[in-house]
């Protein structure tokens, strides 16, 4: 019975994990605007009749979350389509240059660009490697990812390692180690981030 518990709740727990992500995703995205698009459809008395099983307040949730998510797709492929144009580029980066200008909002901008060109970036991770360093101290070790494109050969380099945290990886530390001093996996980038997520309940082969 336990293990048929545990096989069950393996099978449910990523899709329910996934789902709740999505669905904090949106919410986050809709909730600012849902507020005034409900308060127009109310005005104008459209989808808030009651459908099925639902009530008539429960339609017009449903369907001004869906409107302001559509506009903001729309609105995202909109930004792309302009992106590609000379003009919107000349503004971008005259928008840029103004933000950068900003003190304390420069910072801030260019650390969430940063983060969401890595997240969107079509080369790949930007780990080259996964390795053991020692950490939280000599004796212990944990994995982490070379952060550089290109590991050293030279025993004299440092080598720049992200540790992440577990389950949560964001909550990690960047440390600088000697090159001697870290012990390469044969391992996935990939594998490797699984066995931390999974707080080492998905353990690969490795050497």
């Amino acid at each position: 019975m336990k293990r048929l518990f545990f096989t069950g709740l393996a099978a449910l727990l990523p899709f329910t994990l996934t789902l709740l992500i999505v669905m904090f995703v949106i919410n986050l995205l809709t909730d600012p605007f849902q507020g005034s698009v409900a308060s127009v459809l109310e005005y104008y008395d459209l989808l808030d009749k009651p459908f099925l099983f639902f009530s008539g307040h429960d339609v017009l949730h449903i369907s001004s979350k869906i409107l302001v998510l559509v506009a903001l797709i729309a609105l995202i492929v909109l930004m792309g389509f302009l992106g590609r144009l000379v003009i919107a580029k000349t503004f971008f980066r005259f928008s840029e240059y103004v933000i950068q200008k900003i003190p304390v909002v420069n910072k801030l901008y260019n650390s969430v660009r940063d983060v969401v060109q890595t997240m969107f970036n079509s080369q790949g991770s930007s780990f080259s490697q996964a390795a053991l360093v020692p950490f939280p101290k000599q004796g212990a070790w944990s994995i982490g990812f070379i952060t550089e494109k290109q590991t050293p050969k030279k025993h004299n380099e440092n080598v720049l390692v992200y540790v992440p945290g577990s389950p949560n990886p964001t909550a990690g530390f960047m440390l600088s180690y000697k090159y001697e001093e870290i012990i390469l996996l044969e391992m996935k980038v990939e594998d490797a981030l699984k066995f931390v997520l999974s707080c080492g309940t998905i353990n690969p082969e490795f050497k």
